[in-house]
């Protein structure tokens, strides 16, 4: 028997929840389960790639806060999709997806990720009032690093059997065969002989590329060949840049649009770097681990639980822009150390991080819902 699983999620754009739902279509079992997923705004860029892996593709075209023929839309989706099981994500997905369950009357399990650190969140009050009703709803809640279930785990007790971990997986293999370093400078328009600092991600306030500018002032002070790319969009493009030019490094700094040509942008650096305040387990940081990268990133979220310090990679203390430039001086330094720390951290993506490891633990989670006796539909 095949189940049928339809995801909920705001959008189908190219962000860390949408890929992961991208990697779900593609490598979980297909002779067990069917993936349908449901944009509540309209289909992204993510909606293509999924289409190609087989995956049916719903948008319910929400255009503003108060869209009752959205809702009713959703509704009539779930009561006559013959779905076997709702997987929700994140926010949008629990408020509308578990709401209009509830009101379809529909005998299906629901499982559900959060992607992200609700406390850290701007999410409005009154959902942080509603999580505990809504989430009764689930039957288990997924999330992506142990730190972030111990964190839901403290601030909402009654819920702690519900939250479960499956850490975020990529299909590292994608990550193995880059082109030349040169080809991959030339693609992006970077200069070919700096010692390249990047990272990639939203430039958003909760991302934090400013303390990275903060502290490749202080190695651009003493490096003279480190240069720094920063890869993304967001609203924060245009203050990033503006510090970059009051700190005197606006000629060796480049923002970078974000791109599908990811891979070249990994090829082309000496080092990856993260400075959020908040994450989960970072894609981004898997990637760019996969294609061998020594990696520098804060000891928050669950980023512990992917970098071995000083084996793969740094830590610094979020804040301190001063460790950090050292940390980033450190591995730049010792061209040896950097490709040691590489290694490893391919190592461990490969063998802990994988999109088969991480499909294989959400459908075996899929099935314990199903096969539960109060849910079989079949």
């Amino acid at each position: 028997m095949k189940y049928r699983i339809l995801h909920i999620i705001y959008s189908l754009n190219r962000g860390g929840a949408e890929r992961l739902i991208e990697t779900t279509v593609r490598f979980s079992d297909p002779s067990t389960f069917d993936h349908s997923v449901c944009s509540l705004t309209d289909a992204g860029r993510i909606s293509e790639s999924i289409s190609r892996e087989g995956g049916d593709v719903y948008t319910m075209r929400k255009k503003r806060k108060l869209d009752p023929f959205f809702f009713s839309r959703l509704v009539s989706l779930i009561r006559k999709g013959r779905f076997d099981l709702l997987h929700l994500h994140n926010l949008p997905g629990n408020l509308y997806g578990t709401s209009a369950h509830l009101i379809s009357r529909s005998p299906v399990p629901i499982i559900r990720t959060e992607h992200g650190y609700l406390v850290h969140s701007r999410y409005p009050g009154f959902y942080k009032h509603l999580y505990v009703i809504l989430s009764r709803r689930s039957e288990k809640i997924i999330c992506v690093c142990d730190d972030l279930r111990d964190t839901l785990a403290e601030r909402f007790p009654s819920l702690t059997d519900k939250f479960v971990t499956i850490r975020n997986g990529i299909p590292a293999e994608d990550y193995s065969d880059l082109p030349p370093v040169k080809e991959c400078r030339e693609f992006f328009g970077l200069p070919p002989d700096s010692q390249i600092i990047g990272t990639a991600g939203r430039l958003s306030r909760e991302k934090n590329q400013i303390e990275l500018i903060r502290a490749f002032k202080r190695v651009s002070n003493i490096n003279s060949r480190a240069f720094l790319a920063i890869l993304g969009n967001g609203r924060m493009r245009d203050q990033l840049a503006a510090a970059a030019a009051e700190m005197g490094v606006k000629d060796r700094v480049s923002l970078l649009s974000g791109t599908e040509h990811i891979n070249k942008f990994y090829g082309g650096l000496d080092l990856f770097t993260l400075t959020s305040t908040s994450e989960g387990i970072p894609l981004t940081l898997l990637e760019a681990m996969a294609c061998g990268l020594p990696a520098v990133a804060p000891a928050v979220g669950g980023i512990p639980e992917v970098i071995e310090d000083s084996l793969s990679g740094y830590f610094y203390p979020p804040g301190n822009e001063a460790v950090l430039a050292d940390r980033i001086m450190n591995i730049l330094s010792d061209p040896g150390r950097a490709g040691r720390m590489g290694m490893r951290g391919k190592k461990i993506v490969h063998e802990d991080f994988s999109a088969g490891r991480f499909a294989s633990e959400q459908d075996e989670l899929y099935l314990g819902a199903l096969e539960n006796p109060e849910h079989r539909t079949g």
